[in-house]
């Protein structure tokens, strides 16, 4: 929770001021993430249209927010949002996105639509996989997170398809 308020302050710092402000306290890194990310669609609305109807739902605790201090913005400092949206996003690279069905994560900056996003039997993490157009072969994109399918844990639903893949 403390990691999603952290979230909420940065970004709504970020929307309170002009675009072409340079003098922002939020970090660089933070900015151009949001710039980037902030018309990604999730469930028909922007990621900037869902920020904004959630700060304006609760008038007072927005005010709130604004005025306590800013959350720590170090790189280094692991247990908070900004170390881990730092060592997430620039670090490894990954971006954020909705899956066709709707699910959110987190993927490789590689990763383009039409990717297709698998559960590989023995491994822990979901995978990109891309279509190669001369056949049935896939070639790997990389790594990913998708909530709900970490761990295996997707393939306790049932209506999944099971396919035999040639990775090049």
């Amino acid at each position: 929770m403390e990691f999603f308020q952290d979230f909420v302050h940065l970004l709504a710092q970020l929307m309170m001021e002009s675009p072409a402000s340079s003098s922002s306290s939020t970090a660089k890194e933070l900015q151009e993430w949001f710039e980037w990310t902030r018309s990604l669609q999730i469930h028909g609305r922007s990621l900037e249209r869902i920020l904004r109807d959630s700060l304006g739902q609760d008038q007072a605790e927005t005010q709130r927010d604004s005025t306590s201090p800013a959350p720590n913005q170090d790189e280094y400092y692991h247990d908070t949002f900004f170390g881990r949206f730092f060592d997430t996003v620039v670090r490894l690279s990954m971006r954020l996105m909705v899956s066709h069905g709707g699910r959110i994560g987190m993927v490789s900056e590689k990763a383009m639509k039409g990717d297709l996003i698998c559960v590989l039997f023995g491994c822990d993490v979901p995978v990109l996989l891309r279509n190669i157009e001369s056949g049935d072969s896939v070639t790997f994109v990389g790594e990913c997170f998708l909530d709900g399918c970490m761990d295996g844990s997707v393939l306790d639903h049932h209506g999944l398809l099971e396919k035999t893949f040639c990775i090049r």
